[in-house]
């Protein structure tokens, strides 16, 4: 039995629900997240993977609080090109100043260096809490973000895919701008060239899978500490510049109000928030291997 206390004083107890079905022990060592320090840390994804893409999404943790006092842009996604800054797009967390400091904003801009913007609800997100996050152009709708599989009220009328040039595209941040560095854990980063979601959506867990619209997928499970690869077959492995390995934990639940309040990772103590749904069937991530192993956690409250 897992315990965990939560910050007001509620204990949280969980039994573990082995399926036959399921493949256990699931190796840890295997299915990790890519952490960055904020500092320098970067992955160089290549210079094609970021042409004619449609849907950019990801799992993000924040090592720290970030809000409208946030003191510099900060990047999860970015393909910087430069002045004038024609064909760049990114998605990125809008420093103090801005009019909407705290939120994420995507950014596609096209070769003539028109820009469609779409941005998120919220403009503050909690430290060591994972989210998801959906980035979408889409053919006929224009251009969506969905956090945590919710669409945002932010959209616009521009359904082009990102331009095909050749740029790298980076995440975590990028060496051409040195004070926009993300801090905090990614996993699961995936490109479509197709339009992934339109409506309110249950984000995927565990891995992502790869599908014909996919043009590349970085899981993560892997041990090498200078490539990251792509489980697309598109072979758009990634490098690595500074980034670690760490086995934190995502929990997923289908209720997407539960799952946002839970926050799990590898310590004893961290703190959780009590599920005022009643008991609720979640599982524990991140990234069981490929066969699909997972453990499943069923959740009990003593008041």
């Amino acid at each position: 039995m897992l315990q965990f206390t939560t910050s007001i004083n509620f204990k949280i107890s969980f039994s573990l629900i082995l399926f036959s079905f399921i493949c256990i022990p699931i190796s840890y060592s295997q299915n990790t997240v890519m952490c960055f320090d904020g500092s320098n840390d970067y992955l160089d994804m290549g210079q094609n993977v970021g042409n004619g893409v449609r849907t950019m999404e990801l799992w993000f943790k924040p090592d720290t609080v970030i809000n409208s006092s946030l003191p510099n842009h900060k990047y999860l996604i970015v393909r910087e090109i430069g002045s004038p800054n024609n064909n760049e797009f990114n998605i990125v967390f809008l420093k103090t100043g801005s009019i909407n400091s705290g939120a994420l904003q995507f950014t596609a801009r096209n070769a003539s260096n028109v820009a469609s913007k779409v941005l998120s609800n919220s403009k503050s997100w909690n430290a060591n809490q994972w989210y998801h996050l959906a980035a979408v152009i889409h053919p006929v709708n224009g251009t969506m973000l969905f956090i945590d599989g919710v669409k945002q009220t932010s959209t616009n009328v521009s359904t082009a895919p990102t331009t095909s040039v050749l740029s790298s595209t980076t995440v975590g941040g990028t060496p051409a701008i040195s004070d926009r560095y993300f801090k905090g854990c990614l996993e699961d980063v995936r490109f479509s060239s197709k339009a992934e979601y339109t409506v309110d959506f249950s984000p995927s867990c565990p891995d992502l899978a790869v599908t014909d619209s996919t043009l590349g997928l970085w899981n993560f499970n892997g041990t090498s500490d200078s490539i990251a690869i792509d489980s697309s077959g598109n072979s758009y492995h990634a490098d690595i510049y500074g980034t670690t390995r760490d086995s934190s934990i995502i929990l997923c639940s289908s209720s997407p109000s539960f799952r946002k309040k839970y926050n799990v990772d590898k310590t004893e103590n961290e703190s959780l928030m009590p599920n005022d749904e009643g008991s609720a069937f979640s599982k524990l991530y991140p990234n069981p291997a490929k066969d699909q192993s997972a453990i499943y956690l069923s959740e009990t409250v003593d008041r």
